[in-house]
């Protein structure tokens, strides 16, 4: 079923704590950027990579710390983290990019219909936790 889309302006969010604003991302109400939202709480970019690849990056991750600071990591195949709180990373990010072969290929405002049971999960530091 297509996310319904509602006009929220950025300002308005600002006072919105993290578990209503990624509601709202979840229905689809925000698909905006969320530097400065959810004060006070870490924002993190996201990696899916196939299980095959999982381990990989995690050593990957674990080696280069500064560029990449692994924050949260999900069981292959669960789109969950909830050692970060109730996030459904297939629904919970305002836009995904999409990448094929390292090139951008498309973007969506949730990625249900391309969810593998062989996907694991990354959560990075970002640098809009400070923005």
């Amino acid at each position: 079923m297509p996310r319904q889309i509602t006009s929220l302006f950025y300002d308005n969010l600002r006072l919105v704590d993290a578990d209503r604003l990624r509601r709202l991302v979840r229905m689809g109400a925000y698909e905006g950027h969320t530097g400065g939202l959810a004060r006070g709480k870490l924002q993190a970019n996201v990696v899916i990579v196939p299980r095959s690849f999982a381990g990989d990056f995690h050593r990957f991750c674990v080696r280069n710390p500064k560029p990449c600071p692994l924050v949260g990591v999900s069981r292959a195949g669960s789109p969950l983290l909830p050692a970060l709180g109730d996030i459904d990373i297939r629904t919970d990010a305002p836009q995904y990019n999409i990448y094929y072969f390292g090139e951008l290929i498309r973007q969506k405002t949730d990625i249900i219909d391309l969810w593998r049971e062989d996907f694991a999960v990354f959560a990075l530091g970002s640098s809009l936790t400070v923005e």
